[in-house]
């Protein structure tokens, strides 16, 4: 009975596959009847200008055709490829999971920078697998979802690969922009979305047997936290690109030598708990009922295999990390300098940003001044008693363009304070007399001074109170004193 369920199942993907070439060659056909019955009755004229037409529709329908046999965007991912001598230890697990599930083993091993793994759909299959998943994962949780991902492949059929096929062709019309593109793309769509529906049942049954397949591999509560893993790890790693990795953009610096990778690691072992919360979070309803059914699988004693970390399985975490940045950074990024840490990096991208301030205060100050936009002009202008006619000048809302006097200031107050608090910042670091405290587990860095960051905010709320006064921020902004020369005794008397 269940094999004659399969077998129906089989045949209907393949009724409804064969819809996907006849979207191309209907139309073409009857392109072609049409201009044949020009070509025997119309005139000429009628008849070529017929023909121009058809032709071009009919490189339209034909395109469709040829792009779900070679679905566009399918050039090798960048990557480092990794030998079995190089890293034994990671080959050996690969071509066990993949003798567990019935597969050759890949004809390669791709190192990437996405928190993914995949088998790429080639005549000599390559696993493409992230650094951030070996970082993120522990040994077990990384065999359960390579296991799931062998499996899958085992699994997917022809019409699970040809699905992929038409999802990458509807794209890529929709990618190509022009009207006719689009137009194509919505027979395209409509159809792709009654096979998806019709195949839906298809491919969550994949799922579940993959998993079942991965918890028999490599246990099942790894199995089971692998699943809640992933999607944390997923956002965990756009919020490091972010905030870390891409930090000293505006500065046009780097991080170390292999820290565009590294840092990850640091990042998660310092935010735990936030991953803990991700975990919880980011659980969506299909991922639960995985989970679900992993977990009603019988208890197999296994809950102490592979605790370690995945990135064991690596003979050189840092020479990996190097190497596998150099292949994913394009030639002109690779010429750009290094930052000698992360401290350095942070303070020369906040002094970047900090100097390239371009708020609407500044805007207005300039409008106001005719000057530089400087620190120094805005404290004249606070001093002159101007401030507020300055403030008139910003964008405002229609409530607070109508308002006077008190509330117009209140309403015109926090863009003020915000953008003399960044100049006042500017100034210090470019007076090397600030520094950021760098840190992997704090979402903002805080800025290190003498007096702590309460004095400019104190010096702030004086300059853009009812009644400003500068003195303070004057104050702040003198040169410190140098330290006296040592006296010498015996010279006194």
């Amino acid at each position: 009975m269940r094999a004659t369920l399969r077998a129906l199942r089989a045949l209907r993907a393949l009724v409804l596959l064969a819809g996907f070439p006849l979207l191309s060659l209907l139309p073409v056909a009857g392109l072609a009847a049409l201009c044949w019955a020009a070509h025997l009755g119309a005139p000429t004229r009628v008849a070529v200008k017929l023909y121009v037409v058809s032709a071009v529709l009919a490189f339209l329908a034909l395109r469709g055709l040829f792009m779900l046999r070679t679905p566009p965007g399918t050039s090798p991912a960048p990557g480092l490829s990794v030998t079995e001598d190089g890293e034994p230890a990671l080959w050996r697990t690969v071509r066990e999971l993949a003798e567990g599930t019935g597969i050759p083993a890949p004809a390669a091993i791709v190192l990437t920078g996405d928190a993914a793994a995949s088998l790429s759909e080639d005549t000599h299959p390559r696993l493409l697998l992230g650094m951030p998943l070996i970082q993120g994962l522990s040994e077990s949780q990384l065999r359960a979802v390579l296991a799931q991902e062998f499996a899958r492949h085992a699994g997917r059929r022809l019409t699970g690969r040809y699905r992929t096929r038409v999802l990458l062709a509807v794209a890529g019309f929709r990618k190509d922009g022009g009207r006719p593109y689009r137009v194509m793309a919505r027979g395209y769509t409509a159809y792709a979305k009654l096979y998806v529906r019709a195949t839906l049942a298809d491919t969550r049954r994949q799922e579940y047997e993959a998993d079942a397949v991965a918890a028999r591999l490599a246990g099942r509560d790894a199995t089971a936290s692998a699943l809640r893993e992933i999607p944390a790890l997923r956002d965990a790693h756009d919020y490091y690109l972010g905030h870390y990795a891409e930090l000293g953009h505006a500065a046009g610096l780097l991080p170390p030598p292999g820290e565009i990778l590294g840092g990850f690691g640091r990042m998660l072992t310092a935010r735990e708990l936030e991953l803990a919360s991700l975990r919880m979070r980011h659980c969506d309803p299909t991922t639960a009922e995985r989970v679900k059914r992993v977990k009603a699988l019988p208890a197999d004693g296994r809950t102490a295999e592979g605790k370690g970390a995945a990135l064991s399985l690596l003979t050189d975490a840092d020479r990996t990390y190097a190497e596998l940045e150099a292949a994913l950074l394009d030639e002109n990024t690779r010429a750009l300098p290094r930052a000698e840490d992360w401290q350095h990096l942070l303070d020369a991208a906040m002094r970047a940003r900090l100097t390239g301030l371009d708020t609407p205060v500044h805007q207005a100050l300039a409008a106001y001044t005719g000057e530089q936009p400087a620190l120094g002009t805005l404290l004249k202008v606070i001093d002159d008693g101007q401030l507020w006619r300055l403030a008139q000048r910003l964008p405002l809302s229609d409530q607070a363009a109508a308002a006077s006097g008190r509330a117009f200031r209140e309403f015109a107050r926090p863009a003020l304070r915000r953008a003399l608090r960044g100049m006042v910042l500017a100034e210090l670091s470019a007076l090397n007399r600030l520094r950021w405290e760098f840190s992997w587990s704090e979402a903002n860095p805080n800025p290190l001074m003498d007096g702590g960051p309460a004095r400019v905010v104190d010096a702030v709320d004086a300059a853009v109170a009812d009644s400003p006064d500068t003195a303070p921020l004057r104050a702040l902004l003198l040169p410190s004193a140098p330290p006296a020369p040592p006296t010498d005794e015996r010279n006194t008397s």
